[in-house]
């Protein structure tokens, strides 16, 4: 039986398809939402390829969200989309109750596939993490209104009305022995074993963060060595050809050549501005960055993701970075990291324009 409910964190960074070519115009990169009535009303394309530009497609424009993808109707123009639609960001926004009572953030949400109605929001810190001591279930019902910086829930509601998602905040051992007595687990050697258990994924988690806090800057290198191949091969492609090419046809050629050659130029121009940025922000603290500096990779986005230190996600591939993003990087000490990440897409951008 079909799932009517999709995830947004499913959502985002998946493949859109156009059914009437059979084409990849781009992946989901951010989430259209009409405020007032508290639904979905559509999903913004980051287009694929050099063109790094976006499109808003409707809720009446999508066949179908599926497992691997999202399909849009043989009849929707992907050339006259909708204009002027508000790209709302509610992740990470504070859910309040009308005593001022922080319920918590919104993590995730999930909504009605059919309808786009906002079915439940999924919510961490304030008394998800006070009480909950994971990430607590929210039902849409129970919100009244979604504000410009808040979210306000209804009159009635209070902590009661959170629901245990999962338990995934433990910080001791004093912790770990509330989380065993709510599963209800009271046999001596099994307390014994979750405890080894927790402490193995404790260390795991540890040493999975550790690999990861270079893996941005792997990434980098390896694109960076793939321009250069790439200059190296077309080069001499471009030189090989030259000596081939007739009489008839140089001028034709020489037309060829010299788009290839600015393609070439721009890829390395993109490469070296980042290797400087990148040089220049090596060695400052993240209280250093300036506005403007910060501004260089906002509308950018990733195509690996960025997760803090508790394993938790900053920023998922085709995710689009904004003011939400950059702060909360920085306040995971992430912000150098999601520098890499802006540039290595920058430049991916750019190798698949030229790989075209």
């Amino acid at each position: 039986m079909e799932n009517k409910f999709t995830n947004i964190q499913e959502l985002l960074g998946k493949e859109v398809v156009a059914l009437k070519d059979g084409s990849y115009l781009g992946k989901v990169q951010s989430i259209g939402i009409d405020a007032g009535e508290k639904k979905v009303i559509g999903v913004f394309i980051k287009l694929k390829g050099i063109l790094s530009g976006k499109i808003f497609v409707p809720f009446s424009g999508i066949q179908a969200f599926g497992d691997h993808g999202i399909t849009l109707k043989e009849d929707f123009d992907t050339e006259n989309t909708a204009k002027g639609v508000e790209e709302k960001e509610i992740l990470e926004m504070p859910v309040i109750t009308i005593d001022g009572t922080m319920l918590g953030k919104v993590d995730s949400f999930a909504f009605d596939k059919s309808s786009g109605e906002i079915t439940e929001y999924i919510l961490t810190e304030g008394l998800v993490r006070d009480t909950l001591r994971g990430k607590g279930l929210l039902r849409g019902i129970s919100v009244s209104r979604i504000g410009k910086d808040v979210i306000i829930a209804a009159k009635e509601v209070d902590a009661s009305n959170l629901e245990q998602v999962e338990l995934d905040y433990i910080d001791s051992d004093d912790d770990l022995e509330t989380g065993v007595i709510q599963l209800n687990v009271e046999e001596e050697d099994t307390l014994r074993e979750f405890k080894d258990e927790f402490k193995d994924t404790q260390e795991n988690l540890k040493q999975s963060i550790e690999a990861g806090k270079n893996s941005a800057e792997r990434g980098w290198q390896q694109t960076v060595q793939k321009v250069k191949k790439i200059t190296e091969e077309w080069t001499e492609v471009i030189k090989q050809q030259a000596d081939k090419v007739g009489d008839e046809a140089k001028e034709l050629w020489s037309d060829a050549q010299a788009v290839s050659q600015k393609q070439l130029e721009k890829l390395n121009q993109v490469k070296e501005k980042w290797q400087v940025k990148l040089a220049s922000i090596q060695h400052k603290k993240q209280d250093e960055f300036s506005e403007q500096l910060m501004d260089e990779i906002k509308d950018k986005t990733v195509n690996s993701p960025l997760y803090d230190d508790e394993g938790n996600p900053i920023i998922l591939p085709g995710q689009e970075i904004n003011n939400v993003i950059v702060k909360k990087a920085m306040e995971k000490g992430k912000l150098h990291q999601l520098f890499v990440l802006a540039a290595t897409r920058d430049v991916e951008d750019q190798i698949e324009q030229i790989e075209k």
